[in-house]
């Protein structure tokens, strides 16, 4: 998950934010750079929230199990032996209601054990930030993710490869929000997408992830538009090599960035702006698009979700070293229904504009503490290991990728 402030490394970009974008969080609207047009931001719903029910502070919170009260052993009776009717048509025995298969286009960002994940969730296509071949969820399928290109891994993408043939490559994600400019990556990138293909030419490689496409933040110090990112990739790529970059799968990573102004939680909290969030993936594939030789390539969403679903933050908190804690009760309500919103516009546009995969933000995280980056959105688990069971929100989503609505 993205936000405006991750800690970590630009090139483990999968979980990344900008530390300094968020602490440099202002009550002025973001800027827009000048060979962009200003992109107009609806205005959140003015709907009232939806009722939390009480108890429900935390999807993870647990119900203590009732002490069973024994019922007394029945006194024994004699019975007469029973009459057996000849013409009685035995009753079948029902078979078991198989579960519903989830839908292959629900992908997740791995933040937990691999086995369980794939035991609750149907195996689905996940990413967890590496490209290591063992140890891969039975009956799932691994996304292999290069977080540098600088060097280039040669050795590392030759043996993957062997190991994982016909894999998708997922390549660098989000330089345009970790500052990291196009000239820094170019050669890397394309002396990678040459060992992928050497190495495998059955692999499918997909564009560096882009956060956002003409929309960054609000009430933050912003980032480099994706729309500039990806656009001076393109044309600097064949420019300097005199081909196309040979990108199978475009991927973008979409969450709405809206941080308090002045200090009021009330027009930010929760992040929930679903408006945001489809503009940006129907402006990113009106892009794609837009050139002949391009038009109609998968889109992938390679991560969705929020950054704050509780009711407020707070600073100063001992241990968290001046970054925000979650303050109040977790919205659940209020998520759930933003989830809803954005996976209906997604199922429903999906063949139109060949979006094939969307990878929610994340299996595993304690959205209840602080963190060095905005890990306090969702979390589908109680627990990254392998006892690990569904939260409230994880229920739902179990529900939901299965049609069970």
């Amino acid at each position: 998950m993205r936000t405006s402030f991750r800690t970590r490394p630009y090139i483990a970009a999968g979980v990344s934010t900008l530390l300094a974008v968020l602490l440099a969080c202002s009550s002025a609207e973001e800027p827009t750079p000048t060979e962009l047009p200003t992109a107009t931001v609806a205005p959140a719903p003015t709907a009232s929230p939806s009722a939390v029910a009480s108890g429900a502070a935390s999807p993870t919170s647990s119900t203590a199990t009732p002490t069973p009260t024994i019922a007394p052993r029945p006194t024994a009776t004699a019975s007469s032996t029973p009459t057996i009717d000849p013409t009685a048509t035995p009753t079948a025995t029902p078979s078991p209601t198989a579960t519903p298969t989830a839908d292959p286009r629900y992908g997740l960002i791995l933040t937990s054990d691999a086995v369980r994940a794939a035991e609750l969730f149907g195996a689905p296509d996940y990413i967890d930030y590496s490209f290591n071949t063992e140890n891969v969820a039975p009956g799932a399928r691994k996304i292999l993710y290069l977080n540098t290109v600088n060097p280039v891994p040669l050795a590392s993408i030759q043996a993957a490869a062997a190991n994982a043939p016909g894999s998708v490559w997922y390549v660098l994600g989000e330089p345009n929000a970790h500052g990291v400019s196009v000239s820094e990556v170019l050669i890397g990138l394309h002396d990678t997408y040459a060992a992928i293909k050497t190495a495998d030419p059955t692999a499918l490689i997909t564009s560096p992830s882009i956060l956002n496409f003409s929309f960054n933040c609000i009430n933050c110090g912003g980032y480099l538009h994706g729309a500039t990112w990806i656009t001076n990739f393109w044309f600097d790529y064949i420019e300097l090599f005199g081909e196309e970059p040979p990108i199978d799968i475009w991927a973008i990573d979409v969450f709405p960035i809206v941080w308090p102004s002045g200090g009021d939680s009330s027009d930010a909290f929760p992040t929930v702006r679903d408006d945001i969030v489809v503009r940006q993936i129907a402006e990113f594939r009106e892009w794609v698009d837009s050139r002949e030789s391009t038009r109609g390539d998968p889109v992938w969403v390679t991560e969705f979700g929020l950054h704050w679903g509780f009711e407020d933050w707070q600073f100063g908190v001992d241990g968290c070293d001046g970054q925000p804690t979650p303050l109040g009760e977790y919205l659940t309500d209020e998520v759930r229904d933003y989830l809803k919103r954005t996976y209906t516009w997604l199922e429903e546009n999906s063949e139109q504009l060949n979006i094939e995969r969307w990878f929610t933000f994340t299996s595993y995280r304690d959205i209840h503490r602080c963190h060095g980056d905005s890990g306090n959105g969702l979390s589908l688990l109680d627990s990254g290991d392998a006892s690990g069971n569904l939260s409230e929100i994880g229920a739902f989503y179990n529900d939901w990728v299965r049609g069970i609505r």
